[in-house]
């Protein structure tokens, strides 16, 4: 270590060696006497007081001995040794090269109007070696540092711009970097800390941060000191107030209050692609470090509420809400979407009233799909429009539209004026039904309806789940099942009404009342009795009209004239009787096939050559006269004979002649059965 030369000053008495430590020496200015301390702890006097004035050689002393002066350029470095400049002072003008001075200075001062060290790379080493902790001031590239050379770290620059950097290169006026370590500022007084933002020389406000500036003790405070107004506030309970000095009213919403006379808000800026978030939390770690928080996604343009880490509440970037989803699902428009695997409501209750499950307005969607709309009070629910009520359900569960008192549980009204309406749409190929159903399946949801069918355009009335009634879109009507009249109900047709129908409990009638003509028209029309298992009359297009007595033909009209069965009486007297029966031509060329015929209503073929002519109408009796013969298939057409077989292969006599039928057997010319060609018969009374 370097020796260092310390100078003591004292008056009135000579230094002990306890004022002094090995090698210092002292000046007692009283008397101008030198003293300092030797190697065996005793203090030497140098000199006192017997120095004159005058030139002693190179050193001049004053008059009184205080003061000694070294003529110029006789002290050079060889004539110096290690300790022997005690106290000195050095002109201003004289320059003393760095390599001839130590670096230990030890507690000696150095006075100097101007210290000018010229190198590439000038410092200046303080080395502490007991520590072990070594400083430098150095400049290096235009850069102004001191250096901790222990730990090869800058820890104050100042660039050419004037930017001060605590810990790193400064990029600003001032920058302060503690990388791995807490940065801190501290400033200290008994009165006002702050720290002033002035604009210098310009025209704009002058800000003050710090605390006690508005004589608010324990409270920090940014103030704008051109307008003298307080911006923002932080008190001694750690409230943040903005634009006022008096925390929110509510107790436990006062740690953060703005207040400014006009609008007031917060804005939170971050990058395109990034999110900006408000937090609560309760705890420092895990789902407790952000139990609710409130997000804005830059991305994909959404706002969500979240409570106890998971997301509740989402507006999308199209403006829907969606509840316990982050998915939209809609086709145009905006939605409100609530979500829950437990089930999804709305429920709107009256405090006054009650909040619980039973209470109140509900919209539910539950976890099974269902969905509800309840009013669980005993009341009623009432829907508008316009801010007129136009449907009620009641507590009864009566419906009503257009009515304010339902009575029904369907109850369409018009509140006393105008029309009462159903309206259904359909596409142009579709059906429009009104369904009435007693079961939730198969054909009991429509055990009854009216539907009108877009395609056809026809209407349809159904019962039973069967299409009774049917109106086409001519207007035409089909009715499947019966039209029923009570009793003295007219059926009206006609825009008069000409054509009646009615029956009074006892008999009917058809009454055509205009003054056109009333007609029957068809092919083929019968009048039958009332059990439809008689004739009564019967006429027939381009044929015969017919008249019936208890169900047996009496009169009918011929190509050539009339037949009468029975006995044709005029004033109740006879005058023709008619012997034909019934008469019947056929053929057998493969089948029987009847050619022509009166009264027969079909041809048995029982055998070869054996038939059965059946009556359609029974004779009279079976005590009737036949005619009949035949052809054969050959060529020349020989007779066939017919005849009526009375006797069996025993010879006994057979009824083969009866009031409904008449057996033949047909002989060839081998006397053999034979199918005919042709064969007539006829039968006669």
């Amino acid at each position: 270590m370097a020796n260092q030369i310390r100078f003591k000053r004292a008056s009135g008495s000579d230094p002990g060696a306890s004022d002094l430590v090995l090698g210092e020496p002292a000046v007692r200015t009283d008397t101008g006497e030198l003293f300092f301390k030797k190697d065996d702890g005793s203090v030497a006097k140098v000199s006192g007081g017997g120095i004159s004035d005058g030139d002693k050689g190179d050193i001049t002393v004053s008059s009184s001995g205080a003061t000694f002066t070294i003529d110029n350029g006789v002290v050079t470095s060889a004539k110096i040794a290690d300790d022997t400049i005690v106290n000195a002072d050095i002109n201003s003008s004289a320059a003393i090269a760095g390599s001839k001075i130590s670096p230990d200075f030890g507690s000696q001062n150095i006075a100097s109007s101007d210290i000018t060290i010229t190198s590439t790379s000038p410092k200046i080493a303080f080395v502490d070696s007991n520590n072990d902790s070594d400083f430098k001031i150095k400049v290096e590239s235009g850069v102004f540092n001191i250096r901790d050379d222990t730990n090869s770290a800058n820890r104050l620059s100042i660039d050419s711009s004037g930017n001060v950097g605590i810990g790193a290169s400064p990029s600003t006026t001032l920058h302060l970097d503690s990388t791995g370590t807490p940065t801190t500022i501290q400033i200290d007084s008994d009165t006002e800390s702050s720290i002033d933002f002035n604009d210098h020389g310009g025209s704009a406000k002058r800000y003050k941060i710090g605390t006690n500036i508005s004589s608010n003790d324990g409270q920090f405070e940014i103030k704008d000191m051109t307008s003298n107004a307080e911006r923002m506030r932080i008190d001694s309970s750690g409230n943040v107030l903005i634009g006022t000095t008096t925390e929110g009213y509510s107790p436990d919403a006062k740690t953060l209050t703005i207040a400014e006379s006009g609008n007031s808000g917060i804005t939170i800026r971050s990058g395109t692609t990034s999110s900006g978030s408000i937090f609560f939390s309760d705890g420092t770690s895990g789902d407790d470090e952000y139990r609710g928080q409130v997000v804005y996604n830059h991305s994909s343009n959404f706002l969500s509420f979240s409570t106890d880490g998971a997301d509740r509440l989402r507006i999308d970037s199209s403006g829907d809400i969606l509840i316990g989803t982050t998915t939209a699902s809609v086709n145009g428009g905006k939605a409100l979407m609530i979500a829950d695997s437990s089930g999804a409501r709305i429920k709107l209750c009256d405090s006054d009233l009650g909040v619980g499950d039973n209470d109140g307005f509900e919209i539910l969607a539950s976890n099974n799909g269902t969905a509800f709309v309840w009013n669980r009070e005993n009341t009623e629910l009432i829907f508008g429009t316009n801010n007129d009520q136009r449907a009620v359900i009641t507590a009864a569960g009566n419906f009503g539209i257009a009515t304010t008192t339902p009575l029904r549980p369907l109850s369409i009204g018009t509140y006393g004026s105008g029309n009462a309406e159903i309206a259904f749409g359909s596409a142009t190929d579709g059906v429009a039904s009104l369904l009435f159903g007693d079961g939730s399946s198969g054909t009991n949801v429509y055990r009854g309806y009216v539907q009108y069918n877009h395609s056809s355009d026809s209407l349809l009335l159904a019962t039973s789940a069967t299409a009774r009634l049917t109106i086409d879109s001519s207007g035409n009507t089909k009715i499947d099942g019966n039209l029923s009249f009570d009793d003295n109900y007219i059926a009206k047709f006609g825009t008069h009404g000409d054509l009646e129908i009615l029956h009074d409990g006892n008999h009917s009638r058809i009454r055509d009342v205009g003054t056109g003509v009333f007609s029957l028209a068809s092919n083929d029309l019968r009048i039958h009795n009332a059990s439809e298992n008689e004739f009564m009359a019967r006429f027939v297009e381009n044929a015969q009209a017919e008249l019936y007595y208890d169900n047996t033909k009496r009169f009918e009209t011929l190509s050539d004239g009339v037949n009468v069965t029975g006995t044709l009486k005029v004033n109740n007297a006879a005058v023709i009787a008619s012997p034909v029966q019934a008469w019947v031509t056929f053929n057998c060329v493969s089948t029987i096939f009847i050619v022509d015929d009166y009264n027969v209503s079909s041809i048995t073929d029982n055998a070869t050559g054996v038939f059965t002519v059946n009556f359609s109408n029974n004779l009279a009796s079976d005590d009737y006269m036949v005619t009949s013969n035949g052809t054969s298939y050959d060529s020349d057409h020989t007779s066939v004979s017919m005849n009526v077989d009375a006797r069996s292969s025993s010879g006994n006599t057979l009824q083969l002649k009866t009031t409904s039928a008449c057996k033949f057997i047909c002989n060839g010319g081998s006397s053999t059965e034979y199918d005919p060609a042709e064969a007539y018969a006829g039968f006669f009374l």
